[in-house]
């Protein structure tokens, strides 16, 4: 996660006040694991397409999109 998100959720826990509840609820109103949170990161940064650039021209992925059997096209 950036800096800039990692600060956005730091200031919602702090205006949320109760720290111990889960930041994240499936959609049975638990708590899900940790894993299922780098799920949900990655399909999302795919979705969004966020990708970096190299200086020699070959595009790399900030997540794997090869996790999800998605092919992202090369430009």
């Amino acid at each position: 996660m950036t800096e800039k998100c990692i600060r956005a959720i730091e200031r919602y826990l702090e205006t949320r006040g109760d720290t111990k509840k889960p930041l994240f609820l499936s959609r049975k109103k638990r708590r899900i694991s940790r894993n299922q949170v780098n799920r949900l990161v990655k399909k999302y940064a795919i979705m969004a397409d966020l990708r970096t650039y190299k200086e020699n021209g070959e595009v790399k992925t900030k997540v794997g999109p090869h996790m999800y059997g998605i092919q992202l096209p090369r430009t």
